[in-house]
């Protein structure tokens, strides 16, 4: 028995994506206990694993694991 997966989509019928990309900001400002720092993105540079490091950080620092 073979299931057709070709046809599902993470959204329920009738329900817009939860993100739009046109809505993408530049970048954000992140609090962490040093200060202020800005998080930028290039949308045409390749993906690397330290990408969400900065959010980990500040996570980690909300959580006093830092």
């Amino acid at each position: 028995m073979t299931r057709d997966s070709g046809r599902l989509s993470a959204y329920l019928l009738g329900e817009p994506p939860i993100v739009v990309e046109s809505d993408f900001p530049s970048g954000v400002d992140v609090d962490s206990l040093h200060g202020t720092v800005r998080v930028e993105w290039d949308r045409q540079a390749a993906m690397t694993p330290l990408g969400q490091l900065p959010f980990f950080i500040v996570f980690s620092e909300d959580g006093g694991a830092v």
